[in-house]
């Protein structure tokens, strides 16, 4: 994550940090995606449950991220996508400043184009946030049925429980590594995708195989090329098909809470990412202002120019990050590797 102390910055170290936000900002963004994708899709939802308190709020929670997943795809994705050819006008703009006669001008239409940034970027911010605690309430609600149900068949201490504990820490490991591969290796945003879209689906496969099949536990697409990540996803789709296999509603309910939980933090970490964005944006509007009337004096005309020179460069930084982005955002499904069987694109 991106350094929130904006304040502390000098101007041509918060433009890289602009950057840097808005490439975080877009691989959230397309993770969310992919989940939501995977959520959305009836082929890959969980089957109805033999008639429990637990399956009840089990079939509530998967409810409540179908409806999360639908809000996603056809209300904050477009709106992700209209910010973000926003910030790559702006960048353009930014770039393409003449310097001559009304340079004061540009400025002055940059620092409005900013102000205008912003408020889409405020706004985006408390509709994921909004998400993520609705998303929150629901994982809230299972975990605790959960608990309750395991509690209710086997004691505080059963094997089940631990199933659920070794799948948990299993869980958390393949989100870190996930994590560093996606952010440290430099991939392209293409490949996150498939990682984001091929993880999705990983407890689904494992709790809806024939019991007698565990041989079809395959790794393929992405996976193949980061081999850190093998051993446990591995791990992982072993130990929810066998509690799949003596616990399908168990699996079932673990395998929501867990997707519930990381829909819920991926929302937080973008609408940190969008704040501090909005942050970015107002300090260059009062910056950019004060720039107007610098280069309207002889005597700060030349640094305030200066000024704009290192801009400019920094500026190109940033409108790549968002056009790379957007064309992975375009081409959506597009020419993408089949990751995971169709009755397996959710988890």
């Amino acid at each position: 994550m991106t350094d929130r102390n904006v304040a502390s910055h000098s101007p041509t170290e918060r433009l890289p940090a602009l950057a840097e936000a808005v490439q975080a900002a877009g691989m959230i963004s397309l993770q969310l995606q992919a989940r939501a994708n995977a959520s959305h899709a009836p082929p890959g939802l969980f089957p109805a449950l033999p008639a429990s308190a637990l399956a009840r709020v089990a079939a509530e929670a998967q409810s409540s991220l179908q409806a999360a997943a639908h809000h996603d795809l056809q209300s904050l994705q477009p709106r992700s996508q209209a910010l973000l050819t926003a910030i790559e006008s702006l960048a353009r703009s930014a770039i393409a400043l003449d310097e001559g006669a009304d340079l004061a001008l540009g400025l002055r239409g940059l620092a409005v184009d900013l102000d205008h940034c912003r408020v889409e970027v405020r706004a985006l911010t408390r509709a994921v946030a909004q998400q993520a605690e609705m998303i929150r309430v629901s994982e809230q609600k299972i975990w605790g049925a959960l608990a309750t149900e395991l509690d209710r068949v086997e004691g505080p201490d059963g094997p089940l429980m631990a199933s659920c504990e070794r799948i948990e820490a299993i869980g958390l490991e393949i989100a870190g590594t996930a994590r560093a591969a996606m952010t440290g290796l430099g991939i392209s945003l293409s490949h996150c995708h498939e990682i984001s879209a091929a993880l999705c689906g990983l407890a689904n496969r494992a709790v809806l195989l024939p019991r007698a099949k565990p041989e079809a536990l395959t790794l393929d697409g992405p996976f193949v090329d980061f081999p850190e990540l093998c051993q446990p996803v591995w791990a992982l789709l072993g130990e929810y098909h066998a509690l799949a296999s003596e616990a399908q509603t168990v699996a079932i309910a673990l395998a929501l809470a867990s997707r519930a939980a990381a829909q819920s933090n991926f929302s937080d970490d973008y609408a940190e990412c969008l704040h501090l964005l909005e942050e970015l944006f107002t300090s260059f509007a009062v910056e950019y202002r004060a720039l107007a009337v610098a280069v309207l004096r002889k005597s700060r005309h030349d640094k305030a120019v200066a000024r704009l020179a290192v801009d400019r460069r920094l500026w190109q930084a940033a409108a790549d990050a968002v056009s790379e982005i957007l064309r992975r955002d375009r081409a959506g499904d597009e020419g993408k590797r089949a990751i995971l069987p169709a009755d397996a694109q959710a988890a």
